[in-house]
C-alpha cells in the first residue's frame, strides 16, 4: 500500500512541476529527485496520498485519496497572488491526464476533486489551502 501511495505522489509532483513551472511540488513522504524535502521556505505544495484502498482484492487497482496543500507565509493569505496560485493549482487538478506514466510505473484511471479546507498554523506563521482529490490507478 505504501509503495502505491508514494507513486502516486511523485507522479503528481511531477505533473504539477511540469504543468506550473517556478512553483514547489514536494510529496509528504520525503523529498525526491529535485528537492531533499529537509529545508524549504514557503510558498510551497505538498503532496500528500492520505489512503490507498484496493478496489479488488484479485486486480492491482487502487483508489488513493491525496491532498494538495499550497503553504504560504500567514501574512499572504489576502494577496491576489495567493488566490491565483491556488486557482491554477486547482484547475490544473481539474485537467490532471490518463493513461500511463514509465517514470513511476504507473497508470491512471481516472480523478475527482472531493473537497477544499484551509488550515492555519500559528506558531509557524503559515496558511494552507488544502485540495482534496481522489485517484483511481493501477501500478
Amino acid at each position: 500500500m505504501n509503495e502505491i501511495k508514494r507513486k502516486v505522489e511523485l507522479w503528481l509532483c511531477s505533473v504539477l512541476s511540469s504543468r506550473i513551472p517556478g512553483q514547489k511540488f514536494l510529496p509528504a513522504k520525503g523529498g525526491d529527485d529535485a528537492n531533499d524535502g529537509t529545508t524549504v521556505e514557503p510558498p510551497f505544495t505538498v503532496v500528500e496520498a492520505k489512503s490507498a484502498e484496493k478496489v479488488l482484492p484479485c486486480e492491482p487497482t487502487w483508489t488513493v485519496e491525496i491532498t494538495v496543500t499550497y503553504v504560504t507565509h500567514i501574512d499572504d493569505t489576502s494577496s491576489p497572488a495567493h488566490s491565483q496560485a491556488v486557482r491554477v493549482i486547482y484547475d490544473q487538478l481539474e485537467q490532471l491526464p490518463r493513461g500511463y506514466f514509465g517514470p513511476q510505473q504507473l497508470t491512471v484511471h481516472g480523478t475527482d476533486i472531493t473537497e477544499t479546507d484551509e488550515i492555519e498554523d500559528e506558531k509557524r506563521q503559515s496558511h494552507g489551502d488544502v485540495i482534496g482529490v481522489t485517484i483511481g490507478c493501477s501500478g
